[in-house]
């Protein structure tokens, strides 16, 4: 059986032998849970990827048990700001290979319920055989490279270019670290935001986050989400002790305690994304210092942004006037070998007329 078999073999029957209204596949990826598959009533999170310390599926796996939730809104480790538009309202996770866990099975229903000890047990008892089948066919290992390959080609084919001219800043890596020796923080990112998306475009990580260059987190749980609508730096010390953040469900998901995130505006206007940088502890972050130089290294982003938009139009005119210039020589080129016979007879007939005149036998044109 291969791994895409085992996967599909668990998403057909878990719902029917545990009687729940959902089930979810994740594998350990890393510093992230990936979501590979789901059968439910209603849409999960299939193909996305979360912080291991930002969802239930990671505490599972961090803490090598399994996890009964029979209501999610009475239960501190569940970021209900990611299962808000969800069905699920209790949930049961299991990891896959409890001693040194590769992934999770999730088991979800739509109303607060307590699972019983036998549907536990079923749970639990597809997560081992998960976990048999991952021992023979490289669940964790050979798998993982293709499958999270296929995954970044697939959903970041529109953002690639915004990755590749952040790559091109040969400022960006001092930025980061000047950012974060400045600050005493773990993590610093430039991140590309819209309306529906957080993408990393670069990231400097102490602190083990775990993102890197085209890894996403879910927009809505993000502060930058707020930011793309207001357009102002958000900054705070510490989460515990801010009025305004100390319930907030970000640093709640993400375990933070730190936070800077400076909007990168483009010269025309346009909100582009965020200079962030967050930490587990307490730091020194809500001061002009700070602020200042963050505004400095975002301004300075855009505009690199900026100047190599302007060179790519560049670029293209002069590719486009090369082309012209190319055309206009062959059209002279060739309406010079189209005219030359014609002109040659003209000339001719001309010369012989100057010479003999005109006579009865001096050509007609």
């Amino acid at each position: 059986m291969q791994h895409d078999e085992v996967i599909a073999t668990i998403r057909l029957s878990a719902r029917s032998l545990i009687g729940c209204e959902g089930i979810a596949v994740i594998r350990l990826d890393g510093d992230l849970c990936h979501y590979l598959e789901e059968d439910a009533i209603g849409p999960l999170w299939k193909g996305q990827r979360f912080p291991i310390r930002a969802c239930l599926s990671g505490w599972s796996m961090i803490n090598r048990q399994t996890v009964v939730v029979p209501d999610i809104d009475k239960d501190e480790r569940i970021p209900t700001e990611l299962y808000r538009g969800t069905f699920v309202r209790a949930v049961v996770m299991a990891p896959i290979r409890r001693h040194d866990p590769v992934g999770a099975i999730g088991a979800y229903w739509s109303k607060p319920y307590k699972p019983t000890q036998s549907e536990i047990e079923t749970l639990e008892a597809l997560a081992e055989a998960a976990a048999t089948a991952a021992e023979h066919i490289g669940f964790a290992e050979t798998e993982a490279l293709a499958k999270r390959a296929a995954f970044v080609d697939q959903s970041l084919n529109d953002y690639q270019s915004d990755i590749d001219a952040v790559a091109g800043i040969a400022a960006v890596p001092t930025m980061l670290d000047v950012a974060l020796r400045m600050t005493g923080m773990g993590f610093a990112a430039i991140a590309r935001v819209t309306e529906a998306r957080w993408i990393t475009c670069s990231s400097l990580d102490h602190v083990g986050f775990g993102l890197n260059p085209g890894d996403e987190l879910p927009i809505e749980s993000t502060l930058c989400n707020e930011i793309r609508d207001h357009r102002q730096v958000i900054v705070f010390d510490d989460a515990q002790t801010s009025d305004l953040y100390r319930d907030h469900h970000t640093p709640r998901i993400y375990g933070l305690r730190s936070y800077i995130s400076m909007p990168v505006i483009r010269a025309d206007g346009s909100f582009w994304g965020t200079l962030c940088a967050i930490d587990p502890k307490p730091a020194k972050v809500d001061n002009p210092q700070v602020v200042g130089t963050f505004k400095l290294f975002a301004e300075l982003i855009a505009h690199h942004l900026d100047a190599a938009d302007r060179l790519r139009k560049t670029e293209a005119s002069l590719q486009c006037e090369r082309e012209l210039s190319e055309l206009r020589e062959q059209f002279i080129a060739v309406l010079g070998h189209d005219l030359r016979k014609p002109l040659a007879a003209v000339d001719a007939g001309t010369s012989r007329l100057l010479k003999e005149g005109w006579t009865a036998e001096a050509p007609w044109f």
